[in-house]
């Protein structure tokens, strides 16, 4: 249900629903709803609870924009398919910018 990350946080690991059975199913999210409690609780309560919950996820808890170096952290081979194509994405539109005339 976690993913580790590189820097030794918590990340949700996706989970493939569709081979799930029901009660599985609700198992998982009764976890899920159980943490859930357990975070928001400690947060009202201004606790401090040793849940080392990846700074990448905590930005999408809180509606901020999660960056692609972000990634490197969650998912390194993802991260460097998407570096891959990032790079060939900026030479080619430094490029489009140089051909074109001022």
């Amino acid at each position: 249900m976690w993913k580790n990350t590189t820097d030794n946080s918590l990340f949700p690991n996706p989970l493939n629903f569709k081979k799930k059975t029901s009660k599985e199913k609700k198992r998982i999210e009764k976890f899920f709803e159980l943490v859930g409690t357990v975070i928001a609780r400690s947060i009202m309560d201004e606790r401090l609870v040793d849940l080392p919950i990846s700074v990448v996820f905590w930005k999408l808890v809180f509606s901020e924009t999660a960056i692609l170096d972000d990634m490197e952290k969650i998912d390194k081979p993802l991260y460097k398919g998407l570096k891959f194509i990032q790079d060939i994405i900026d030479r080619n539109e430094l490029a489009s910018s140089q051909q074109q005339p001022p």
